[in-house]
């Protein structure tokens, strides 16, 4: 039958077979999660950027976002693309891409320069995040949850120590130094770039006959199937999410930064990498778990307890319990996004690619549209309310939780029916009978 879709539904056949997928999976995941660099570091650099760019903050809120449109667009052909000519492939173009984009970071010097630099990572990097796990999902299609969420816990490694060199240039870059602040800011976007052209470079060995025979599903034609019922649901939630965890990272630093708060007891860099060492922590927890244990729970839960913490630590306005409720919240709501990714893989099987395209074009969108806008009013507040923009994210993650027990209530008679790797096969089947 062809088809145009993700084939997920062959399970490993060897243990052989799952040792050949294992190299390319760490590889593909190193890759992409170094790739994170741009997006980490930038808003901790805050005050210091602004001044070497000689930028506003609202410009400063456009150069955080303005990725987000071009990396939703490139989502989208990126789905399409990996439903064409499989998840491997374009993971290694889109790899290309983003390094040439951090190539030209390292080079390119002033405030429009940059700009156009991080349009061109990110307009690779929403396709990249995409086949990432498009292909990781296909190589180990009865365990998706856990290697999804062992690839998530990779890229809050990375954000751990992205954030925390950050500040370190920040410290360097106000103190004398024989290092200026422009070669601390360029030099490590060439490292990246060399680091993903290695990562391009070694995906390009031949996979095992079992893995190709397994692996995504190729077709001559541009033909896809309807989202299965609830699947919208589910790409709403995700989007919301992202746009709420973009929206709250790009800003949380800024915000800690800035005259909001009586005392300043606590560096945002700091809290920045708590915050990402709690995801990992939170994911790490996740990929032990049986794909069966919590599946219910954890669409719910996190959100709804994560973003609780979050607001009431927002209305302290206190700094220290902003952080507190941040960090708090991250490692509860870390638990929702590769729940909800699991689920929609499940349900809709060969046709992921898609409805990840889906998401990553929603959140693109609203990845601009809400941080942009939260410079705005932050311009309009001033720097003494400023503090009140992050409830916008805040909100953002109730909503997902609210929104995920909608969802068992409306669809759980389609959840219970679910069993991992056969539920969608076993539909599209039925539906080409």
């Amino acid at each position: 039958m062809s088809d145009n879709s993700l084939d997920t539904s062959v399970a490993p056949a060897s243990g052989s077979s799952h040792a050949g997928r294992l190299a390319p999976a760490i590889v593909a995941i190193l890759s992409t999660a170094i790739s994170g660099y741009c997006f980490a570091v930038l808003p901790v650099l805050r005050g210091a950027l602004q001044a070497h760019l000689h930028i506003s903050l609202s410009q400063f809120g456009f150069l955080l976002s303005a990725g987000a449109v071009p990396g939703a667009v490139s989502a989208l052909v990126g789905g399409m693309l990996v439903a064409r000519t499989g998840a491997r492939s374009v993971l290694r173009v889109a790899l290309v891409g983003t390094a040439v984009g951090y190539f030209a970071a390292a080079a390119v010097r002033g405030w429009i320069g940059m700009l156009l630099a991080v349009l061109l990572i990110f307009l690779f990097q929403g396709c990249l995040a995409l086949a990432t796990q498009a292909y990781l999902a296909d190589l180990f299609p009865g365990a998706r949850r856990r290697v999804l969420s062992a690839y998530l816990v990779t890229v809050s490694v990375m954000g751990i120590g992205f954030p925390l060199w950050a500040e370190a240039i920040v410290r360097m870059q106000a103190d004398p130094t024989p290092v200026s602040f422009r070669q601390l800011l360029h030099v490590p976007f060439a490292v990246v770039g060399a680091s993903m052209l290695l990562g391009a470079v070694l995906l390009r060995q031949r996979e095992p006959r079992a893995q190709r025979r397994s692996g995504t599903a190729r077709s001559s034609t541009w033909r896809r199937r309807s989202l299965q019922p609830g699947s919208p649901v589910l790409v709403a939630l995700l989007v919301l999410h992202v746009i709420s965890d973009n929206a709250a990272y790009l800003w949380m630093s800024r915000v800690l930064a800035s005259p909001s708060f009586p005392a300043s007891l606590v560096t945002p860099g700091v809290v920045m990498a708590s915050f990402s060492l709690g995801y990992a922590v939170s994911r790490a927890f996740l990929s032990m778990l049986p794909e069966q244990v919590g599946r219910n729970l954890l669409l719910v839960a996190p959100g709804l307890l994560g973003g609780t913490a979050f607001i009431a630590g927002v209305l302290s306005h206190q700094q220290v319990l902003t952080a507190a409720g941040y960090v708090l919240g991250g490692f509860l709501w870390s638990l929702e996004y590769p729940t909800l990714l699991a689920t929609l893989s499940r349900r809709e099987g060969r046709n992921f690619g898609f409805a990840l395209g889906l998401v990553t074009v929603g959140s693109g969108i609203g990845s601009f549209v809400v941080p942009y806008g939260m410079g705005l009013a932050g311009s309009a507040l001033g720097d003494a309310r400023l503090w009140t923009i992050l409830l916008w994210p805040a909100g953002g993650f109730l909503a997902v939780g609210a929104g995920g027990a909608f969802w068992l209530a409306r669809y759980r008679p389609f959840a219970t029916a679910e069993r991992d790797g056969t539920s969608a096969a076993a539909s599209d089947a039925s539906a080409s009978r």
